[in-house]
């Protein structure tokens, strides 16, 4: 279900990758009630990508990076053209930028939450993000996770 894999670019710098295929959806809004206070997740997208994430980690050989470790995270996000597009119309959206819910900032703090205590020990180590939603054929949110224990390296 997920294409793990774990690239070595020196000998300090680590790559983990793995896709998550289905919609993408973003960080709920906090629920209050008179006991507690929760996040929903309705679709069950963030237990996905945790899911796979632990699957990727597992598969992959990857090793949760220490608290002072920075960690740099890609996603390219794919939401699926509407089915009732004509083929003209489709060849010209595919890949051009998808402005359409959930917004990119609220999947990228679904993500940065969900990979916490799975890929790295808490989402501050995050100091790079890099995410992009575009149109294509099918639901996909690619994940890529590059961190590097040689703090002089250049994690870019």
């Amino acid at each position: 279900m997920t294409d793990a894999k774990t690239q070595h670019q020196c000998d300090a710098c680590t790559v983990l990758t793995f896709n998550v295929p289905s919609e993408p959806r973003g960080k709920a809004r906090p629920v209050v009630t008179r006991f507690n206070t929760y996040t929903p997740d309705p679709a069950n997208w963030v237990q996905d990508l945790k899911f796979l994430a632990s699957n990727a980690v597992n598969s992959s050989g990857w090793q949760m990076t220490d608290e002072e470790q920075p960690v740099v995270l890609k996603l390219q996000i794919t939401r699926k053209l509407p089915a009732n597009l004509s083929k003209k119309k489709r060849a010209a959206m595919w890949g051009l930028p998808a402005p359409k819910i959930p917004d990119v900032v609220n999947i990228v703090a679904a993500v940065c939450d969900a990979l916490e205590g799975i890929v790295y020990r808490n989402d501050r180590q995050v100091f790079q993000i890099e995410a992009v939603k575009r149109w294509g054929d099918e639901h996909m949110t690619s994940i890529s996770i590059k961190t590097c224990t040689d703090k002089t390296h250049d994690l870019h």
